[in-house]
Formats: C-alpha cells, sequence, structure tokens
C-alpha cells in the first residue's frame, strides 16, 4: 500500500480544484513546533486501491494523555487495511507526545504546535488528507474494530457523499451510559447535532467543494457543517448501528456558556428576524416543549419557511434519540472491570 517518494519536495501540490484535502504532505515548518513525526517524513505514503479507497483519520488533541492511547490504538486495529492515520497536537504539555512517539512507527504524519482552537487543528488535518474519504475521531473517543469496514463497505455500496453511524455515549471511565441514535431530517435546522461527527465517512471531495470548517465557532462547527451539506444537497445513508464510543466529557460536553455563544451565533446566521428574547430560548435549548414550538411558529409563520418546517418536524418527531443502557448492564460493566476481566 506504500509508494515510495525520493524525497518531500517530489509530493507535487494538488489541482486548484482539490482546494482544501491533500494540499501539503507536511506542514510547513514554524518556529514554535514541538514535535514531527511520521511515515510521511521516512518517505512513504499511502493510496487508494482498487476495492480499497484509502480512508484518512484524523485525531486533533491537546493534552489528553489520560485516553489518547485508546484512540489510537482503536484506530490501528481496525480490520479496514487501507487508513492513514494523522494526530494533530495543539502543542500539548503533558504526555501526549510520549504517547505519540510509541506509535509513530504506524502513525503516516503528526506534528505538535500551538493552534487557534480545535477546528483550526481539524481545517490543518484536512489540508494533510490524501484519502478519498475522511474521519475524525477525537483523542477522547473510540472505534469498534470493524467501524471502517462497515463505514467504507455502506458508502461503496451507496455511493453516498456522507455515511454515518449510530454511537454509544461512555462516561470518564469509559462505561455504557447512553445509545445515541442517528437522524436527519428538516429539524435538525432548530434542534441540534443530529449525527456524531466522528462517525460521518464524508468524500474528500465534498470537503473540497464545501470548504473547512469555520473557525469562528468554539464548538459547533461541526453542527454548522452537517447544514451546510444538507443544504447543499448531499446524499446521507445510515448505518443503524453503534460503531463509535463518545465519552461525554469533552468540551462540547462541559462547556455550556461556549455552547450558546455558538448556538446564538448560528441561528442568527439562519433566523436573522429572530429577536433576542427568541434567540435566548434557541441558544439554551435544543428540544423545546411543544408548546414552546408552536408558539414561535404562530409568531414566525410567514417570515420563514426553514423555520417554521423546522419546528413542525420537531413537533411530530418527539422520539428521545438517546436510550438509557440498562442498570444491569452498567452493573456488569463495573464487575468485569473489578476483576479485571475486560
Amino acid at each position: 500500500m506504500y509508494s515510495t517518494l525520493k524525497n518531500l519536495t517530489d509530493y507535487a501540490p494538488v489541482p486548484a480544484n482539490k482546494s482544501v484535502c491533500g494540499k501539503f504532505l507536511v506542514l510547513a515548518g514554524q518556529p514554535d513546533r514541538k514535535a514531527e513525526g511520521g511515515l510521511r517524513l521516512r518517505g512513504h505514503y499511502k493510496k487508494s486501491e482498487r476495492g480499497k479507497p484509502l480512508v484518512t483519520v484524523i485525531t486533533v488533541v491537546y493534552n489528553r494523555g489520560d485516553t489518547l492511547e485508546q484512540c489510537i490504538l482503536s484506530v490501528l486495529g481496525q480490520t479496514y487495511e487501507n487508513i492513514e492515520y494523522i494526530i494533530v497536537d495543539g502543542g500539548s504539555v503533558d504526555q501526549t507526545l510520549e504517547i505519540i512517539g510509541k506509535y509513530e512507527s504506524a502513525i503516516d504524519y503528526y506534528v505538535s504546535e500551538p493552534d487557534s482552537g480545535i477546528y483550526n487543528a481539524m481545517n490543518k488535518g484536512l489540508s494533510l488528507a490524501t484519502g478519498s474519504y475522511i474521519l475524525f475521531l477525537n483523542a477522547d473517543d473510540w472505534y469498534r474494530k470493524d467501524t471502517v469496514a462497515q463505514l467504507v463497505s455502506k458508502a461503496l455500496a451507496s455511493n453516498a457523499d456522507v455515511t454515518y453511524a449510530d454511537a454509544y455515549i461512555v462516561d470518564p471511565d469509559g462505561f455504557l451510559c447512553k445509545r445515541l441514535d442517528s437522524w436527519l431530517h428538516y429539524g435538525l435546522y432548530t434542534r441540534g447535532a443530529p449525527i456524531r461527527h466522528e462517525t460521518m465517512l464524508i468524500k474528500a471531495d465534498v470537503y473540497n467543494k464545501f470548504g473547512m470548517y469555520d473557525e469562528s465557532y468554539h464548538i459547533i462547527a461541526d453542527y454548522d457543517y452537517m447544514i451546510t451539506l444538507y443544504n447543499g444537497n448531499c446524499s446521507f445513508s445510515h448505518i443503524p448501528e453503534p460503531l463509535l464510543y463518545f465519552r461525554n466529557n469533552g468540551i462540547s460536553n462541559v462547556d455550556d456558556i461556549k455552547r450558546q455563544e455558538d448556538r446564538a451565533h448560528l441561528f442568527r446566521k439562519l433566523f436573522p428576524f429572530l429577536d433576542d428574547a427568541d434567540l435566548s430560548i434557541l441558544k439554551k435549548h435544543g428540544r423545546l416543549t411543544i408548546d414552546t414550538r408552536r408558539g414561535l411558529i404562530e409568531k414566525y409563520k410567514g417570515k420563514s419557511e426553514r423555520f417554521v418546517r423546522s419546528m413542525e418536524y420537531n413537533i411530530a418527531d418527539r422520539n428521545i434519540y438517546d436510550r438509557p443502557v440498562s442498570p444491569f448492564v452498567i452493573l456488569i460493566q463495573k464487575l468485569v472491570s473489578r476483576f479485571k476481566l475486560h
């Protein structure tokens, strides 16, 4: 699966229409860079093969030495054989770099340097991604062994622009809490991100068409991007099975102030007619009561078909998408952990 370069300068720039993914083999040197490494620095890069498109998995990380190794091992242990792995570190000061170094011979490229936030780091990763498909995996989370294989199989069968799956939410110790069922319909405009971004296998051509993540957001640029793809008539294919284990202690779950700021920014962009009081309601709550939604429909009827239809969808679709895991399952998990049988 490897091709060999005589030196790094042999890697020609991509055509102008591929303006996002695969622009660089390595990032230009920065004076405050802490580390850089991986297979590419040894003159190796990977490519798609017949029936086995190259999948780029990108992990962005900052001071996650306590969880990163599990994340890395879940990528390196995938049953799918054609993966390139890129790690973009924001200049960690804990044991993160030591852990990355343990697996340097299996990582295609990693870099550690300061960045301006998670989406700046993700966009760096995109610029390094040479795969036909792209996946992002957060440093707190991990995949099932067959996650990439299942996503690729579904993507090839459906030819979808985006293939996604369900997820398990786990606590900081890794114990199952809930199953998160993904969904996608018009209600996404006024509810919240309907899909765990880490399950979304996206064609590189889609990124090249729609661009990078909006770095003005703190923690919901992926939600904004889902809306962009939905508006752009991209095709989606769903695997109704949990393929991701997602810890509930990441920044997107614990920093409610930034989340509200981001939601206000997004809803102001989508619905500039909203008054401040209603914007305040929407930025705080993804799941409004039926009476609140009906009141907003009545108030803004005639101003925005998208807003009204989205509210109506979320009244009609009242399912709770995160299902609690059985207390019996949680008990078994803890007993297994205590006796080190896992």
